[in-house]
């Protein structure tokens, strides 16, 4: 079996043990990512050791996996990963442990916690990349699979992969939003991300609420309606904070879980669809 389809391989089965816990998903922050794409392949077909350059050594630490390669059958996978200065990757967690004794599979992990995207663009450029990169950006992998065939394409591999097809056959139209132009599937399906992990929810000045008749907001619209009025009556004061680093728009991604919407892609118990 080919190190381009053990990483394939691989990533699926990350897929279904691995949880991303709280995270955000900016990358440009540094941030953790929560699902994994099956990197690794040049335009040339070839497969290539992550380099490591002076601009990035700073930023990065490489931890080697703390069990040996056994067997002629073993595996050793180059994986690049986001990693949040509060969740600092721990090389031989019990994921990693299993997957090494039931797939023979051991990890070379880099955790970046900047500096990644510039990272994967020299890869490009110079055919140096991991066998994995963990994402969750579909634009990325669209750029990187389908336009520049960097990515494997991991429905052409469903006949080794069993467990993961029966699941996808199970979640109805969910799994179709990951897929490419192409019919490709350049990334694992994310599930559970910004639901059970990114749910935020807030608080609010009840007593200022109340004193001044505005309603507790149901929707956005009444959201911006609460800030203007607070806005109006307290000019020197903030009505509205929050510390996450999605910006702009990608807060109200945040709070919409409050009234019954979810983290961008989300499963409607009312409607019964994504």
């Amino acid at each position: 079996m080919t190190r381009k389809v053990t990483a394939l391989l691989l990533a699926a089965l990350m897929f279904l043990v691995l949880f991303a816990g709280c995270q955000s998903s900016n990358q440009s922050a540094g941030t953790t990512a929560a699902a994994t794409t099956a990197a690794g392949t040049t335009a040339a077909g070839t497969t290539a050791a992550a380099a490591t350059t002076a601009a990035t050594t700073a930023a990065a630490t490489t931890a080697a996996t703390t069990a040996p390669a056994a067997g002629e059958d073993a595996v050793t996978v180059d994986m690049w990963i986001i990693e949040h200065p509060s969740y600092l990757y721990t090389p031989g967690l019990l994921c990693e442990q299993l997957i090494n004794e039931y797939v023979g599979i051991y990890f070379n992990v880099t955790p970046f916690q900047t500096g990644v995207l510039d990272k994967i663009n020299l890869g490009l450029a110079s055919g140096e990349l991991p066998d994995i990169y963990f994402n969750t950006y579909l634009g990325d992998c669209t750029e990187w699979g389908m336009k520049q065939g960097a990515l494997v394409n991991i429905a052409e591999y469903f006949d080794k992969m069993p467990n993961y097809v029966a699941w996808e056959e199970s979640m109805g139209d969910y799994p179709s939003y990951f897929y490419c132009a192409d019919g490709g599937l350049y990334m694992m399906p994310q599930y559970g991300f910004g639901t059970a992990s990114n749910s935020t929810f807030w608080i609010y000045r009840k007593d200022l609420f109340e004193a001044n008749d505005i309603p507790v907001p149901n929707n956005e619209v009444e959201v911006y309606d609460a800030c203007m009025k607070l806005k109006e009556l307290y000019p020197d004061s903030f009505p509205f904070a929050c510390r996450t680093f999605d910006g702009n728009m990608g807060i109200m991604s945040r709070i919409v879980y409050q009234w019954g919407g979810g983290y961008n892609l989300y499963y409607s118990n009312d409607d019964q669809a994504w």
